[in-house]
């Protein structure tokens, strides 16, 4: 038998396919299943390539950690027994005189007293103890890592449940934090609606003194009217609810010069597209207020109206709406009524500066309070001033209109209406301007018997002022001068479609 051959021998496993293979390693018990033995099934992982493996190798055809340190052992431990193996024969049958062609010239027993021999016979019976040992040991090692593989799985669930808690502690502090922005908001809301308290409560201080002050005037009314009824002096009772400084004005006469002047004063108001249910959800007040002009040369006649006056104010950024919200009763409007704005003053209106706006309370009396407004004597034609506002004058005669006084304040309404801009004249007229005489007249049928004459200077190109696309116009009469923009087709005036516009030159 030559070396070759005798090394076969030795190295059956060489020999092996893949299931004489697996069914090899069943035997050793290593607790392998059925995944690893695929995986050897689809690596084609015979005998003679099963000891070229090593761990490495093993991980990389698909098998666990566990798995293939194990079998990385067995390896090891196969190719030190051969080796051993293989040359401890290789002596015996060189001791022997046996080349390896035949085994006719071996001994079938060999010599009992052959000491060499039986000493080999215990060294490999030693090795095969220690190949024993290897293997329980390796068995040992494969529990111990299945154990840490278990411990590892253990842990990686609790930290998945700790990353699961710390989600949900996540979550919940977000929650508090909008809670938190959430409180800081209302205690912001609290702090100003402290603050309105407050304004609400000098309010209704100044409304006491008020009240004291018109019945002293009611008692001061009382005593001249006595006096007048013991000068025989015929004195007209009328019942009002509405009580002001100045409620002579109101008239119901469409006819009349204060009839358009309230009109005019009411289309110049601003009008913002508000839900009422919206905007006094906090809260309102209601009664009759009383706009006048800021310029004491057109004050002397005021529209009146009633109001509901909201609790809150609303703040939001511009160009949107901030103020105090108002809705005006008003029969000039299309709809029935004004829906504006007031300035935390609750004096000025928040998109038109000409006029200023009072509150009137409302009393129980059998007198018609008047203010001071010049009233023409019908008999002499002369004109008396009457005392300052809250003062008190009895209607005996019919009211006769001071047509040119009106005429002035009608027409100073409509030319304060004009809505203004800031505009650069240089830049305005560096092209050239067209100056003549323009005329304006209310589009509003009813209001339209007034008419405006005035001086215009007229750029020649469009302009572009903050948004608004126009070409530039500067106004002026004895009113006064203001800039505005005309549409781009000459005819109305930018942000105001309360006029109508004729060129006469």
């Amino acid at each position: 038998m030559s070396d070759s051959t005798t090394e076969t021998d030795s190295s059956l496993i060489e020999n092996w396919d893949t299931e004489d293979l697996i069914d090899f390693l069943k035997k050793l018990d290593f607790k392998l299943d059925e995944d690893d033995f695929t995986i050897l099934r689809k690596k084609k992982i015979k005998g003679r390539s099963f000891l070229l493996m090593d761990e490495e190798k093993l991980e990389r055809c698909g098998l666990e950690m566990g798995p293939a340190l194990l079998l990385a052992e067995v390896i090891k431990s196969l190719k030190e027994n051969k080796k051993h193996l293989f040359l401890s024969s290789k002596k015996i049958l060189a001791k022997y005189n046996i080349d390896g062609n035949g085994i006719d010239s071996i001994c079938q027993c060999p010599p009992s007293d052959d000491k060499e021999l039986q000493r080999n016979v215990r060294e490999t019976k030693g090795k095969d103890k220690e190949l024993q040992q290897n293997v329980r040991e390796t068995k040992g090692e494969d529990k111990e890592l299945q154990q840490n593989v278990r411990e590892t799985k253990g842990e990686d669930k609790e930290l998945q449940q700790d990353v699961k808690e710390t989600k949900g502690d996540d979550k919940e502090l977000q929650q508090n934090v909008g809670e938190t922005k959430e409180d800081k908001k209302l205690q912001q809301n609290v702090r100003e609606t402290k603050g309105e308290d407050k304004e609400l409560q000098q309010n209704v201080k100044e409304t006491k003194d008020d009240d004291k002050e018109l019945q002293q005037n009611v008692r001061e009314t009382k005593l001249e009217m006595r006096e007048q009824e013991t000068n025989n002096i015929t004195s007209t009772t009328i019942s009002l609810r509405s009580i002001s400084t100045q409620t002579i004005n109101i008239s119901a006469d469409p006819e009349s010069l204060t009839y358009l002047i309230q009109g005019l004063i009411s289309r110049s108001l601003s009008h913002f597209p508000l839900d009422e249910r919206l905007i006094f959800i906090s809260g309102k007040t209601e009664g009759v207020c009383k706009i006048s002009s800021v310029d004491p040369r057109l004050s002397s006649v005021s529209f009146f109206c009633e109001y509901k006056l909201g609790n809150t104010y609303i703040h939001q950024p511009p160009p949107e709406f901030s103020g105090y919200p108002i809705s005006l009763k008003s029969s000039f409007s299309s709809i029935g009524k004004i829906i504006t704005g007031l300035d935390r003053s609750k004096t000025k209106f928040i998109d038109n500066i000409n006029y200023v706006i009072e509150f009137v309370e409302m009393f129980e009396v059998e007198e018609f309070i008047k203010s001071g407004l010049n009233i023409s004597n019908p008999s002499t034609g002369e004109t008396s001033a009457s005392p300052q506002n809250r003062a008190v004058t009895i209607q005996t005669e019919p009211y006769i209109e001071d047509k040119k006084a009106l005429t002035y304040i009608a027409k100073g309404i409509m030319f304060k209406s004009i809505c203004w801009f800031t505009w650069d004249e240089h830049e305005a007229f560096i092209f050239g301007k067209k100056e003549g005489i323009l005329q304006l007249i209310s589009a509003d049928p009813k209001l339209a018997r007034m008419t405006l004459t005035c001086n215009y200077k007229l750029s020649k190109r469009l302009l572009n002022f903050q948004g608004d696309i126009g070409y530039p116009m500067i106004v002026s009469c004895s009113y006064g001068s203001v800039k505005t923009l005309l549409t781009h087709d000459r005819k109305k005036i930018m942000d105001n479609f309360n006029y109508k516009l004729t060129f006469l030159s």
